[in-house]
């Protein structure tokens, strides 16, 4: 009996753990922004005085589809053109992208081309050597910015106390796809997470898309680790402010492809889980508390779905109602997300299919990255989502 316990009370404890990151924690910020007065407003205000010069660094690699359409979009900015330099970042690519950016000098858009492909912190590094900007922001190629992004990212920098201003990353589905309308779903609920976290100081990473750092305090990119978390994660551990800046607003549409999603999440948990190694012993207290309960225990999802799986069975003989409503539930899920992942007749455009489908998915690219990563496996360079891209 005590061992049967012993079974039902892990079978709790890893239901709550399981359901902690995605239902716990976040009412658990929204009870605490009830109770806890923000002492002070950072980010929220605008900047005051001449405006400083920014460095808008473009990072690219065989863009030749979109890269007009994101100089161009940079060039539309309202933020003043004699102020805001634009740097497209090349990392070895073998298409037009270099000779499109090339055409552009005349409206002062910097080319730095590297000829081999080293990986795009690499060239990141060798772009912020070239920046003439007090801030730098870093942006992909794939990323359409609202005419206002750059200045609202400006706006955030208006107290000393804050390095580094994250920007909103808004996900959109050219087609009627489940996976593209899952993921939008997906980036709604993580920008909800920062825009709470933001109000107690507690953003710890950031969005690749739209990211800007106060030019001294940018350290070089590790290859291996993505650079909004890198940057963000150090310039926090040295007790800068990281903020989020809500109304600097970057557009992109989603994959539509379930092999590029999934191939996507496991390249970032790989790289994520680099970079948390690294910085393990910097990150503290409520930083430390936050990166794991909005991170760290989404990427063992799979692995706490297996156990809880299993433990549902252990326990059916002892309490069967009990066991068989846990069965069916997860049992009802898993039919779900098998149908999504088999798409007969395109049933991934319920969103009925395609959330258990997309959730399943993302949790099984990060136990595989899990693995890759104790293998000893490390990510530098990848293809690019190419459906995110037509």
């Amino acid at each position: 009996m005590r061992g049967f316990e012993m079974i039902l009370s892990t079978f709790i404890c890893l239901v709550i753990v399981f359901f902690y990151p995605y239902v716990i924690f976040p009412v658990g910020l929204v009870f605490l922004q009830k109770i806890i007065k923000k002492s002070e407003s950072l980010g929220n205000g605008k900047w005051e005085g001449e405006l400083p010069e920014v460095s808008l660094i473009v990072s690219a690699y065989n863009e030749e589809k979109v890269i007009q359409e994101k100089i161009e979009n940079a060039l539309c900015s309202k933020y003043p053109s004699a102020k805001l330099q634009i740097i497209v970042a090349s990392d070895g690519s073998t298409d037009g992208t270099a000779d499109i950016a090339r055409s552009y000098s005349q409206a002062g858009v910097v080319l730095m081309h590297s000829d081999t492909r080293r990986g795009k912190n690499a060239c990141l590094n060798a772009a912020v050597g070239m920046a003439k900007g007090q801030i730098i922001a870093f942006t992909d190629a794939n990323a359409m910015f609202d005419d206002m992004a750059i200045q609202y990212l400006v706006d955030g920098f208006d107290s000393e106390k804050v390095g580094c201003v994250v920007g909103k990353e808004r996900r959109s589905a050219k087609k009627n796809d489940g996976t593209s309308k899952s993921d939008g779903v997906y980036w709604r609920f993580e920008n909800w997470i920062k825009e709470a976290l933001n109000r107690f100081g507690l953003v710890i990473v950031g969005n690749g898309p739209i990211l800007a750092v106060r030019r001294e305090l940018f350290r070089p990119l590790s290859n291996d680790v993505a650079n909004d978390f890198e940057t963000p994660m150090q310039i926090g551990n040295s007790g800068w402010r990281v903020i989020f800046q809500d109304k600097a607003l970057s557009f992109e549409n989603s994959a539509t492809k379930a092999q590029e999603e999934y191939r996507r999440k496991t390249r970032i948990v790989v790289r994520g889980l680099t970079g948390f190694s690294r910085n393990f012993s910097d990150l503290r207290g409520a930083r430390f508390f936050v990166f794991v309960s909005h991170k760290v225990i989404r990427w063992f999802g799979a692995f706490l779905q297996f156990a809880i799986l299993v433990l549902s069975l252990l326990i059916l003989d002892e309490h069967p109602w009990f066991a068989s409503v846990a069965l069916g539930a997860q049992f009802i899920f898993y039919l779900l997300a098998a149908a999504g992942a088999v798409n007969l007749f395109g049933v991934r455009k319920s969103k009925y299919v395609a959330i258990p489908f997309y959730f399943c998915m993302v949790n099984l690219a990060a136990a595989v990255a899990i693995c890759r990563f104790t293998l000893g496996v490390r990510v530098s360079v990848w293809e690019k989502a190419a459906s995110v891209r037509q």
